[in-house]
């Protein structure tokens, strides 16, 4: 504190000279490797040149630029998120720094801001990615700023944007680099994955990867790699895509590259989940939370812990699933990720289904679905929504009507209006899974396999007029024994009423749910 003080007692002169002296003793103690402090040396070559003459300010200016195209690096290196926003906002201050050292520091702000899922932060920093590389007749940073326009629009929700970006770039552009050509093929890869149209999608990626291959750019092969990967597992090539995923992520491990690795873990999480692996799938899970969290990556955590969030429901882990939940949609809230919010209050809703609450999970499921039409993300409602607006009027067709709190199973057969609802939702999934190209193994088809199980037990109900062995819209025969467990144990803790009057009038259903 002393010397604070005192330093802000110093006339402006004296400070730049001071800042001036321990540039120089630093510059020559450190010469053969400044890296580790070059963002200090920049401090003191910025603070140097307030006081200097203009021919000397301007080299002190050059200097510093030179040091935090060092500290960037640096901090890219680290995966320093929080680094690369602060150092890069110096540089594109910096009037001095030189075209590159400009174009560097706008491409690496680009990717903080896509890492950490500050979608509208990168949506300005793309653009002005892209006007710097025009300016500079930069072909490929040109196409940089494409990607990155296209990752923002497609965060947004909005694909009609991403699409307009892209045809207004190949109409401004011919370039035959592959670089340029990579970038593009990616781009519209992503379009495609993001509207439900794999079979494009996948050829997209395809291309793309062949074409970072064949340009060299090593880490752009390995990213690609792994959007391929995702996107053969969500068509229900599950065994392919982990393979993938696995080899790519033992390279990451050997290279160092935690900041990566922490995504390509919860892409294999993600495949074990899809496999019902889920003791492997929580964790991988939690193993991605660990370099994800160190590296600032929130948009990655928040899919992390959506995801997460999904075992502990399945394994009874209630309170926290709820944790993960509120974590995860905390982020996308905070990120303006409206297509992953709507994602994880799907999950919300099933959890607050198998609670009981119907009515309020089947609020939270039409938000959810209105904000898939409204981001231009429709294609994603027959796999996130439809199961549980199936489950829902599935559970609302065996108990007798609330308005909230749990309701009571009813003894009485399924009603046949909700039946009838059951009927035309699980109609909807099946024809758009009929519609995807690969759709066995995929979560469509896990889906529509539940729907149609559900849908025969309610209707043998109503034939042999009975109430159906149904627990708010699932068989007991899909809910695993700690689930049961928990549920029974909570509820009995909080609404004892309620287990004794299922007791009394579903016997059967209590002896499936507290059977081994």
């Amino acid at each position: 504190m002393l010397r604070e003080v005192a330093y802000s007692l110093l006339l402006p002169s004296a400070r730049s000279e001071l800042h001036a002296t321990a540039l120089r003793v630093l510059e020559q103690a450190l010469a053969d490797d400044p890296g580790p402090v070059a963002a200090e040396l920049a401090h003191h070559a910025r603070e140097a040149a307030r006081e200097a003459g203009p021919d000397e300010a301007l080299r002190l200016r050059r200097a510093e630029a030179r040091f935090l195209h060092m500290a960037i690096g640096r901090a890219s290196r680290r995966d320093d998120v929080a680094a690369q926003l602060e150092l890069t906002a110096l540089q594109l201050a910096n009037e001095a720094a030189d075209p590159a050292q400009r174009l560097r520091a706008h491409i690496t702000r680009c990717g903080a801001f896509g890492n950490r899922g500050q979608s509208d932060q990168l949506l300005h920093a793309a653009q002005e990615l892209a006007l710097c590389a025009a300016q500079q007749g930069n072909t490929d940073a040109e196409f940089d700023g494409l990607a990155f326009v296209v990752q923002a629009r497609l965060a947004h929700g909005k694909p009609e944007l991403a699409q307009q970006a892209i045809r207004e770039a190949e109409a401004g552009h011919r370039s035959t680099s592959d670089y340029a050509l990579a970038r593009l093929a990616a781009a519209k890869a992503s379009v495609a994955n993001a509207t439900g149209d794999d079979a494009t999608a996948e050829a997209g990626f395809t291309a793309a990867l062949a074409a970072w291959q064949r340009a060299g750019v090593h880490s752009m092969a390995q990213a690609c790699k792994g959007n391929l990967a995702n996107l053969l597992g969500g068509t229900g090539r599950r065994a392919q895509a982990e393979a993938m995923l696995r080899e790519l992520a033992a390279e990451l491990e050997a290279e160092g590259n935690q900041r990566v690795l922490g995504v390509a873990l919860v892409n294999i999480a993600r495949q074990c989940l899809g496999q019902r692996r889920l003791e492997e799938a929580e964790d991988l899970f939690r193993r991605a939370l660990v370099p994800l969290r160190a590296t600032g990556q929130l948009r990655s955590e928040s899919f992390a812990l959506g995801n997460l969030a999904e075992v502990l429901v399945a394994t009874g882990r209630l309170d926290e699933a709820t944790a993960a939940l509120d974590r995860a949609l905390e982020l996308t809230s905070e990120l303006a990720l409206p297509v992953y919010h709507a994602a994880y209050q799907c999950t919300r809703a099933g959890l607050l289904l198998l609670l009981g609450h119907e009515r309020e999970a089947q609020e939270l499921v039409e938000v959810a679905r209105g904000d898939f039409e409204a981001t231009g993300s429709a294609a994603y409602i027959p796999e996130f929504c439809d199961i549980w607006r199936l489950r829902i009027a599935a559970g609302l067709a065996c108990t007798e009507p609330a308005q909230r709190g749990t309701a009571r199973l009813a003894a009485q057969p399924p009603q046949a209006a909700w039946v009838r609802v059951v009927r035309e939702v699980l109609a909807g999934m099946t024809a758009a899974l009929q519609c995807r190209r690969n759709a066995a193994g995929t979560d469509l088809a896990r889906n529509v396999n539940a729907g149609e199980a559900l849908l025969a037990e309610l209707e043998a109900a109503v034939r042999e007029g009975r109430a159906a062995l149904v627990y708010y819209g699932y068989l007991v025969s899909e809910l695993r024994p700690e689930l049961r467990r928990a549920l029974l144990q909570r509820l009995g803790e909080r609404r004892p009423s309620w287990v004794r009057a299922m007791k009394a009038a579903r016997p059967d259903l209590f002896a499936a749910l507290t059977a081994p």
